[in-house]
């Protein structure tokens, strides 16, 4: 990992270097509080993702995140010798990994304590979460734990002075992270090719904690839908999102439930289930086959903005009553379209191309979440553009399936 990591010494503090950097550009960079890093400053790269700065002065280390491709690592680099070595005057202090990896605390830490209540807001997606997973994959266990000062307001870091932590370097600065305990996705991860790796930023009782999330042998390339949520949720509620799968391959039934002041178990799948039978497709007369060949077969009307999924077509109503189709058999392209107009609006746009029309999904509109896994399990889908794709704040486009591939 020492390669993706550049530690260096400066005298300014960390707002003098946020500051600098920014008046420089093109980054933008935020501080942000994590369970793990402590106090950091982030910045997103339009093609790397995160970008972080660890420490609190005179010793920094830039994190560039996992494998990036070599041309992306040598854009990071100019900026470091561009930008960073001359308005921060820095100096390269390999000393400065000494602070690297990150410790957590220990997970018996709350065992004793009354377990705790999870929590019921409804404007966070974890049920919706749980509910897709035990849909789409029966064989499933995991659990899933909030950690951190959004949970208790106090970190678990032992490196962070004692106190309160939640947004204490600001509004909405504070990280929610999500801890996800899966032997299924953990066996997942070993299996794959390139072999999942672990994330060498965070040691816990003298081991790697996590699978790290970005890279060729990265969490998101397993789990992409993941990453999709965590970038929605993270431009809603302007605060970043984080899932990391522990590095661990114990049944889910030996993960206790949290006791209070620690964690919030989030939801809890113990019991993999056999598949359920899928029912037949309904039986239709020769006219509505005849019509649907001809691309005629005109759908009920639902309301605006409703989107259908099933294993025949995907439909999306408009606001004036009519209805964009494009069925599994005669689409032939899947395209990401993204603007520069979130997070305050959708800024990101499934489009499926057909042999004679399409349809447009904003990745916002009630019922789109159902056709993610549908588009995941098209042959030679390119889960890497999606990734990118799901990174990006400009106005682009990004190839993921065609037909010809």
């Amino acid at each position: 990992m020492a390669e993706n990591l550049y530690p260096f010494q400066s005298a300014l503090e960390r707002p003098a270097l946020r500051d600098a950097l920014n008046a420089a550009g093109p980054l933008t960079w935020q501080v942000r509080d994590s369970i793990y890093y402590g106090v950091y400053l982030r910045a997103w790269h339009e093609r790397a993702g995160k970008l972080r700065i660890y420490g609190d002065g005179p010793r920094y280390v830039l994190d560039m995140n996992d494998d990036p491709p070599a041309e992306v690592a040598s854009e990071i680099q100019a900026y470091i010798a561009t930008k960073l070595v001359p308005l921060a005057n820095a100096t390269r202090d390999p000393s400065a990994l000494e602070m690297l990896p990150f410790p957590a605390a220990p997970l018996d830490l709350y065992d004793e304590a009354e377990p705790r209540t999870a929590p019921t807001n409804a404007e966070l997606p974890w049920r919706d979460l749980a509910d897709a997973w035990r849909t789409s994959d029966p064989a499933l266990t995991v659990v899933a734990l909030q950690v951190g000062t959004p949970t208790s307001f106090y970190s678990e870091n032992p490196r962070q002075p004692e106190g309160h932590h939640f947004d204490s370097a600001g509004p909405g600065t504070t990280d929610i992270e999500i801890d996800l305990h899966s032997p299924e996705l953990a066996a997942r991860m070993f299996e794959r090719t390139p072999q999942g790796a672990p994330d060498q930023r965070i040691m816990r009782s003298g081991k790697w904690a996590f699978f790290q999330n970005e890279g060729p042998a990265g969490f998101y390339r397993t789990c992409p839908q993941l990453l999709v949520l965590a970038r929605k949720w993270s431009d809603r509620l302007e605060r970043d999102i984080e899932f990391r799968l522990r590095l661990s391959a114990d049944p889910v039934s030996s993960v206790k439930t949290p006791g209070k002041g620690g964690p919030i178990e989030l939801f809890r799948i113990e019991a993999a289930r056999a598949p359920a039978a899928t029912p037949p497709p309904p039986r239709r007369g020769l006219w509505q086959r005849i019509r649907a060949a001809l691309g005629g077969d005109s759908p009920r009307a639902a309301a605006p903005g409703t989107i259908e999924v099933d294993g025949v077509r995907v439909r999306r109503w408009l606001q004036d009553g009519t209805c964009e189709t494009v069925t599994w058999d005669t689409m032939i392209r899947v395209e990401i379209m993204t603007t520069d107009e979130g997070p305050g609006s959708d800024d990101v746009f499934w489009v499926l191309h057909g042999e004679q029309g399409g349809c447009v999904i904003p990745s916002e509109a009630p019922g789109a979440d159902a056709l993610v896994p549908r588009l995941q399990a098209l042959p030679g889908f390119d889960h890497e553009a999606m990734i990118e794709a799901m990174q990006s704040t400009q106005n682009a486009r990004f190839l993921v399936w065609s037909r010809e591939n």
